[in-house]
């Protein structure tokens, strides 16, 4: 490889970790709850730990060469019964980055075993700022809940879910993010929580993939 390629691989190495650093705190991909709303009135916090992978390929000359940068994230979330079948909730990480969104639940109920379903859906917005310039950052997610409840303590869950990402000010412009969550929940008052998620980014054209584990109570 020539020097030249050398150097222009490094620049963009480091312009991808400066764009991974900032933008990592951005989408939600972290989920930490089953398919079921919670009972009216009930109330759930938790807090869980993460990582996400990004991938880039960063090949000179038509050359592929992909390059792939791990971040690890601390979520804080917390979920609220507005009725029996209405939920609202709210998540905090860091690198910063912050949802507040609903669900309703369509099928199934958390004291029911069986299939359960909930559609819903979440808005992120970050704005990230250097010297003169600064980038405003909306997410907006359409997840689809399905699961199944073995037992009241005990539930397997699978979501498909779509983000809108839209960028304004200093870099402007539109990405298209699929994917979806699997994960399970054991535990009524307290639960464990472990699960994974994998969204192809319709600008990197590389899967962005992300694991966590968390407790809620």
């Amino acid at each position: 490889m020539r020097l030249e390629s050398v150097n222009h691989r490094g620049l963009v190495l480091l312009g991808l970790l400066g764009a991974v650093a900032l933008l990592s705190g951005c989408p939600s991909f972290a989920q930490f709850q089953e398919a079921d709303v919670l009972e009216k009135g009930e109330s759930k916090f938790g807090v869980g730990i993460g990582a996400t992978s990004y991938s880039f390929d960063v090949g000179v000359d038509g050359d592929e060469d992909i390059e792939t940068f791990t971040v690890p994230q601390l979520s804080v979330w917390g979920r609220y019964g507005l009725t029996e079948k209405l939920e609202l909730h709210g998540h905090i990480w860091l690198p910063f980055g912050a949802t507040l969104g609903g669900k309703y639940q369509l099928i199934g109920n958390r004291k029911q075993e069986g299939f359960a379903l909930s559609v819903g859906g979440d808005v992120g917005y970050l704005t990230i700022s250097s010297g003169d310039l600064e980038t405003n950052i909306l997410d907006i997610y359409i997840p689809i809940y399905t699961g199944y409840r073995f037992s009241e303590d005990f539930a397997l869950y699978l979501t498909p879910k779509y983000d809108l990402r839209i960028l304004s000010g200093s870099s402007s412009g539109t990405a298209h993010l699929f994917g979806g969550t699997v994960g399970t929940a054991i535990g009524k008052d307290v639960q464990f929580i472990m699960e994974a998620s994998v969204l192809m980014d319709s600008d990197l054209g590389e899967p962005v993939v992300n694991g966590g584990i968390g407790l809620a109570f």
